[in-house]
């Protein structure tokens, strides 16, 4: 199994906002802890749920925090991270990519 896929739909008006164009499965995972769990989340907490390495999910919550898919909060003794409350609507494109990332790495 291929772990990126390549995203097709990307207008020169986002290029700024999504410098790779691919997405791998551990961002795909990342995304779903976080979705699933609707809080605000460490990346040891977003590695467990996504049985990924922290490091792997601190990398890949920053990148969605770029995105302006997830928020930060900068706290002592770990950041936490969340969706922001117009993820939805702003990143549409790129939010039904990683459905269908979803879809191609069969991780429902």
């Amino acid at each position: 199994m291929e772990n990126n896929i390549t995203l097709d739909w990307m207008p020169s008006a986002f290029d700024d906002k999504f410098p790779e164009t691919e997405i791998s499965v551990h961002q795909v995972l990342v995304f779903q802890a976080l979705r699933s769990n609707n809080a605000w989340m460490t990346a040891t907490e977003i590695a467990e749920a996504a049985k990924i390495a922290p490091r792997t999910a601190r990398h890949h919550a920053a990148a969605l925090v770029k995105l302006g898919i997830l928020e930060c909060a900068r706290v002592f003794p770990a950041h936490r991270y969340r969706f922001t409350r117009r993820a939805d609507r702003r990143m549409k494109p790129y939010l039904d990519q990683i459905a269908k990332a979803v879809e191609v790495f069969n991780l429902k």
